[in-house]
């Protein structure tokens, strides 16, 4: 979207005072700056972001086809059960949320689990030529909504993290979660969340929904584990983004 950090600051500078704007999740973290500049935010605002510990069954649904997201996938099967989805069976008439249902069943709440329906881009490419690009997201997406209905509002898991935008959105409309509390930034694109469900008010959801491209090769598993403990994180605007990002010199020549 940008080449230099401060292409995101004139961005933020420029589109401080809309009532709407969309874009990279880079551009929202210069935000905050920039409003205090213009006094559409107090310091006295700002409050400490703070997450409850929350333990229970653990999840990981990922329906992006990225490369990053298919290496996180893989290291976290190294040490936990991961089941992936099969979408041409899908298509074929196969029931595979009940598969996955099975699957869950079998490994909560005694350990972490992954349900993907990653698969090789030339698997992808030729499931889009039989159905239609549009019609393989919608299927991937409707599967992994009805699976994590299952299994946060009848299996009862409790941390829950997401990869894939689209996905996300699926996910978060599928279990009727209309306003989440935030945690401190960990990363572009990345932090913790808690939700609260409709009708289970007293079980908070402990979340985590981020771009398939994003996070290390440990991240699912990392977080999942991070979720267990509580955390508050004072305002940090001083230190990050940074409200006069450094200008480098630049001589013309190859370092």
């Amino acid at each position: 979207d940008t080449i230099r950090e401060r292409d995101l600051v004139a961005i933020a500078e420029a589109t401080f005072d809309l009532p709407l704007m969309t874009g990279n999740s880079s551009v929202a973290a210069h935000l905050p700056p920039a409003w205090l500049t213009h006094g559409l935010l107090n310091s006295v605002d700002l409050v400490t972001a703070s997450l409850p510990a929350i333990n229970g069954p653990a999840a990981v649904l990922a329906g992006s086809v990225a490369d990053r997201t298919i290496e996180q996938l893989e290291r976290f099967a190294q040490n936990n059960p991961l089941l992936t989805i099969d979408l041409a069976s899908a298509f074929a008439g196969a029931d595979v949320v009940a598969e996955a249902r099975a699957f869950a069943q079998r490994h909560l709440p005694g350990t972490m689990i992954a349900i993907a329906t990653t698969a090789p881009q030339a698997t992808v490419e030729a499931l889009q030529q039989a159905h239609g690009r549009n019609a393989v997201a919608a299927k991937a997406e409707e599967m992994l909504a009805g699976i994590a209905h299952i299994l946060v509002l009848e299996l009862g898991v409790r941390r829950l993290v997401v990869a894939g935008g689209e996905t996300a959105g699926s996910v978060v409309k599928a279990l009727g979660i209309d306003r989440i509390a935030m945690g401190a930034y960990e990363g572009p694109g990345l932090s913790r969340a808690t939700a609260h469900l409709p009708g289970l008010p007293s079980e908070p959801l402990a979340l985590m929904l981020k771009s398939g491209k994003l996070g290390g090769p440990d991240i699912f598993a990392d977080v999942l584990q991070d979720m267990t403990r509580a955390t508050t994180v004072a305002p940090a605007i001083d230190i990050w983004p940074p409200a006069k990002p450094v200008m480098r010199p630049t001589t013309g020549k190859a370092s």
